[in-house]
């Protein structure tokens, strides 16, 4: 079996790296980023696909077209975690969102 590669978190020496909520708020952001950096190979994949119907898209064009889907991920997943905090209600299995 294979392992997965780990990754070093940013918070990794905080007092509050164990947090699930610093966690949370990570992946909120990487997850608003990925969606239009160029790097990404779905956005090269979108790209083949859009220049079937528009032949004269670039690279800028689904990445203006995917932009619009930040605010919203923005506003919603903050605001979810904010309910879940405010509420204590456990962010997943074994995953309060308080510090014991």
């Amino acid at each position: 079996m294979v392992e997965s590669p780990t990754v070093e978190s940013p918070v990794a020496d905080s007092p509050v790296a164990d947090s699930p909520v610093v966690e949370i708020c990570i992946v909120i952001c990487f997850l608003d980023a990925q969606m239009i950096t160029p790097l990404s190979p779905y956005l090269f994949l979108s790209l083949a696909l859009l220049r079937r119907y528009e032949p004269e898209a670039e690279l800028g064009t689904p990445m203006s077209r995917l932009a619009v889907d930040l605010v919203p991920f923005l506003v919603t997943w903050p605001a979810v975690l904010g309910v879940s905090y405010a509420l204590d209600l456990p962010l997943g299995p074994g995953a309060e969102v308080l510090l014991p």
